[in-house]
């Protein structure tokens, strides 16, 4: 059953957060950009937008980490390096920048999702959420990532979507791959998948 889509305005704070723009100075990824051996390494260091998700990645990879001992660390450490391969194999895909730039985004929610250290508020940091949401009895989580343009990854069902916010008339709406898209007003949004699936999501708790 299709529902009509929402205009999603979110909570002031996380407005703020998603609306914040950042200047345009291309400062430069967390990689060691004179020692880039790896094709993909290459485009995080030419790539401002890349650049500014690596950075993410490497400073809630860090801030996790710093809190981990033992085989929690060591788990964390495998997962990190189990992502890098997985980013590395971007090199092979149609659109290298497209694919680099979901796993990043799907890395920064990860740390989030499961790194409760990873949430509390950042002078530096860029990334906001998971926000949770119930999709008629199944969970969906959403973070977002300052940017331009701002981002949002979703996971449901364990699987995950990139969206980079669009021109909206009202609003805030957000548009992937294949047709997939967030639109949404208060504490209620419209999920659409790209198998066409549409969903009428709350915000938890809200």
């Amino acid at each position: 059953m299709k529902h009509r889509p929402f205009i999603w305005s979110p909570p002031a704070l996380l407005l703020a957060a998603l609306l914040a723009q950042p200047a345009a100075a291309a400062a430069p990824p967390a990689l060691d950009c004179a020692r880039a051996a790896q094709p993909m390494d290459t485009l995080v260091c030419r790539d401002p937008g890349l650049a500014a998700l690596d950075r993410e990645t490497t400073r809630l990879y860090g801030v996790a980490r710093a809190t981990l001992i033992g085989r929690r660390l060591e788990g964390l450490d495998e997962t990190q390096r189990a992502w890098l391969l997985r980013r590395n194999d971007c090199r092979n895909a149609v659109d290298p920048r497209a694919c680099v730039l979901a796993i990043q985004l799907d890395r920064i929610a990860t740390l989030r999702q499961h790194h409760a250290v990873t949430r509390a508020p950042a002078e530096r940091g860029t990334s906001r959420g998971p926000v949770a949401f119930d999709c008629g009895g199944a969970p969906l989580a959403a973070t977002f990532v300052d940017g331009e343009p701002a981002m949002a990854h979703l996971r449901y069902r364990g699987v995950g979507y990139a969206l980079l916010q669009t021109p909206s008339a009202s609003g805030i709406r957000y548009a992937g791959a294949e047709g997939a898209a967030l639109v949404g007003k208060g504490t209620e949004a419209a999920i659409t998948l790209p198998d066409r699936t549409e969903l009428t999501c709350r915000e938890r708790g809200r």
